[in-house]
């Protein structure tokens, strides 16, 4: 339909019409500073263990971590350029020995930020990407959760816990203690109970906007887990998986699907496999091949 307003002789139409080409161009500018999403890391538990990415379709696999010792758990860093993994020192110490490192996407610079005799585990970053949050045992002692800067430097002991990731904020941390959910402040204090679930559940991570963690329940009497997703207040809880052995791992950076594990019987025992969904719970699809045993971290963003 054409206008019959004549836009060089009304100031307001003219204005009005300036004022929604701006709004637009910024909605636009906004749009390509979301994070879209790049590669998903995994690791193979099958052989030595070891840190692979991928594209979100399955394809291009590439091996990160090229070297004779363990490694597992990658999670890429703010901008997507380095990976936070554990895995041992020795390609024959001890298996309970593994400490947090640092390696960049193409497996240069490989830097250890913990030593010791601890096992340390399930490494994540801060959205700044200064800070690397962990899980530390020693022996048969319980876990607790630590932070230490990137640089190896400033350990610091926060309390109990496992499975610990910052939200996309930086100012809380997710964590799991004696199978219930919680969270707390990035310094260790104003500690909340989030979910009390009738089986053991372990968060995974915060969705993009940090209004929802992501967590797995495990079954207390039965060989089942299932994904689970919730307001980030510990509300709204809703089942997303059912019928099998599914964990979480991340959501996409869009925040429109979600990464996790699958893990499915095999000829000797079973294996994980690689898998996403939509962000309700629909259309699975698995990336990875059936005949290995590989186990989803985390997803890419890229700006």
């Amino acid at each position: 339909m054409q206008s019959h307003t004549p836009l060089n002789r009304h100031g307001g139409t003219l204005a009005l019409v300036l004022a929604g080409l701006v709004a637009l161009g910024a909605a636009a500018a906004g749009d390509a500073r979301r994070p879209q999403n790049g590669l998903i890391s995994f690791w193979t538990g099958a052989g030595t263990p070891a840190v692979w990415v991928m594209r979100p379709d399955g394809s291009g696999r590439r091996l990160v971590t090229r070297f004779a010792q363990p490694a597992k758990r990658g999670s890429f860093s703010p901008d997507g350029r380095r990976l936070v993994f554990d895995g041992t020192r020795t390609a024959t110490g001890p298996r309970e020995n593994f400490d947090v490192q640092l390696v960049r996407l193409d497996g240069t610079g490989r830097r250890w930020l913990t030593r010791g005799a601890a096992r340390d585990t399930d490494a994540s970053w801060s959205p700044d990407g200064r800070t690397i949050v962990f899980q530390r045992r020693l022996g048969g002692g319980t876990s607790s959760i630590w932070t230490v800067r990137t640089d190896g430097t400033a350990e610091r002991r926060l309390g109990p816990g496992t499975d610990p990731s910052f939200s996309p904020s930086g100012r809380r941390i997710a964590f799991a203690r004696d199978g219930d959910v919680y969270s707390m402040r990035s310094d260790g204090s104003d500690v909340r109970r989030l979910r009390h679930a009738r089986g053991a559940a372990y968060p995974s991570g915060w969705s993009p906007d940090g209004r929802q963690i992501l967590f797995t329940v495990f079954s207390r009497t039965a060989h089942r887990a299932a994904v689970w997703a919730m307001r980030a207040d510990g509300t709204g809880a809703r089942r997303l998986t059912h019928g099998g052995y599914d964990v979480a791992a991340a959501w996409s950076p869009d925040g429109k699907r979600i990464l996790f594990t699958r893990i499915v019987p095999s000829a000797t025992s079973e294996r994980g496999i690689v898998a996403v969904m939509h962000a309700d719970g629909t259309q699975i699809r698995t990336l990875t091949r059936r005949v290995a045993d590989e186990y989803a971290t985390s997803w890419q963003a890229v700006r």
